[in-house]
């Protein structure tokens, strides 16, 4: 009978699955064979260690550079990185870090980080981000700042109208996403006249300095409302003036939700500082919060 042999492998099995949660498999580019690749910790992270509560640096690089150009981000920290009581910080003047959720230890976890930063055109800028007992306070941007700053931005569907200036202060904010000095964020709704399932929405953020970040979509999605079915119609964004999104017979199918945009458009600003984040990614996998599926960056 071979069943002992059969079940100490399983056994042994069992152990390593145990002791090791988060094993992987990854090829091997070089040599095609499979290997076994560690999670972040003792013998599976190569990176320089470091020490409990140390935090990593965030980069940033503009296309254009500039002075005090805006950013908003979403970052994730190891447990007990930033404990309870405590606030993701940063070497940057101007700053605000809004935990969204946290560790069962009350340590941050995932937070909206946003700040103003002055580059260099195509130049990576590393900001140092820190844990700090002090949060920093400053006059809460507003919706009557929103209004103050927000450019005219209409969205035409068929022969109905929206203007974007119109819903800030009303009922059809569904949502303050964050809330600080340096960016604010909210979510506007407006269901289509006529339309039981149509809806048009615009994720808005105000910054520090007057800029508007606008991400525009269009929602064809209630599960429970009667007759779904797909809605085809004109489109055609304008913000400040300037067409920036245009589309004919544009079909929005039931259960869907379509962005106004194309290419690699992400969002529209009232000015973009055309900026883009650069995460350290050896941290992101020490949090656990991201798939440790490789040893290297590439």
């Amino acid at each position: 009978m071979k069943r002992r042999p059969l079940l100490q492998r399983a056994a042994a099995a069992l152990t390593a699955s145990i002791t090791w949660p988060g094993l992987v498999h990854a090829e091997d580019r070089r040599s095609r064979l499979i290997k076994v690749v560690a999670p972040p910790g003792p013998g599976g992270d190569t990176s320089p260690r470091r020490k409990p509560g140390d935090l990593p640096l965030f980069g940033l690089k503009s296309a254009v550079g500039g002075t005090d150009l805006p950013f908003a981000y979403g970052h994730v920290f190891a447990r007990g990185d930033v404990p309870a009581g405590s606030y993701v910080d940063s070497d940057l003047s101007d700053w605000q870090a809004i935990p969204t959720t946290h560790w069962p230890d009350g340590s941050v976890r995932h937070a909206i980080i946003a700040g103003r930063a002055t580059t260099t055109e195509n130049t990576l800028k590393s900001v140092q981000l820190s844990a700090n007992r002090v949060h920093r306070s400053g006059a809460v941007l507003t919706e009557a700042d929103l209004a103050s700053a927000l450019p005219v931005t209409t969205l035409k569907c068929g022969a109905e109208t929206i203007t974007l200036g119109s819903l800030v202060g009303t009922a059809a904010r569904q949502r303050t996403v964050c809330a600080g000095p340096i960016m604010s964020n909210w979510l506007y709704r407006k269901q289509f006249t006529g339309s039981n399932h149509l809806v048009a929405w615009f994720d808005v953020r105000l910054y520090k300095g007057g800029t508007v970040e606008i991400f525009p979509w269009i929602e064809n999605g209630y599960l429970l409302v009667a007759n779904p079915g797909a809605d085809t119609r004109d489109y055609t964004l304008a913000i400040g003036g300037k067409q920036v999104f245009s589309a004919t017979a544009l079909a929005i199918l039931h259960h869907t939700r379509v962005p106004l945009m194309t290419g690699s458009t992400l969002s529209y600003w009232s000015a973009d500082p055309q900026i883009m984040p650069k995460h350290d990614v050896v941290y992101l996998r020490k949090t656990r919060m991201v798939p440790n599926i490789t040893a290297t960056q590439d």
